[in-house]
């Protein structure tokens, strides 16, 4: 896999390896881009912490991809730790809180746990 050279902060991306990741993630290159997600996020958890606004991105394309890959039991335990953080630090009414809950919402949906999905979207 090589490194894209990418403007980093312009598609939710915080360095090259995960404007890579973004990329081939796009492309359904699933295994790959998840690799590259965990290489960022573990840069990320030594440089910045585990509640900067970067690490939980990172964490939740980790969810994301878990979730392309079919794995939404992984999936939805990455998506609630992210809800959980975003909460706390962004509050319950941002963008990216929201987000996060419509994607519980729709990974609940594919584990057919479809009250708590509904729920979740109210």
């Amino acid at each position: 896999i090589r490194v894209i050279d990418a403007k980093v902060n312009n598609v939710g991306v915080s360095t090259p390896i995960e404007a890579t990741a973004f990329s081939i993630f796009k492309e359904g290159r699933y295994k790959d881009a998840l690799m590259l997600y965990k290489q960022t996020l573990t840069m990320e958890l030594k440089t910045k912490g585990k509640d900067h606004p970067d690490t939980l991105t990172t964490q939740y394309n980790i969810a994301s991809t878990l979730y392309g890959l079919g794995r939404y039991d992984e999936s939805l335990a990455a998506y609630n730790d992210v809800l959980k953080r975003r909460v706390r630090v962004l509050g319950n009414t941002h963008e990216h809180t929201l987000l996060t809950m419509s994607l519980i919402g729709a990974t609940l949906h594919k584990l057919k746990r479809n009250d708590e999905a509904l729920t979740m979207l109210e």
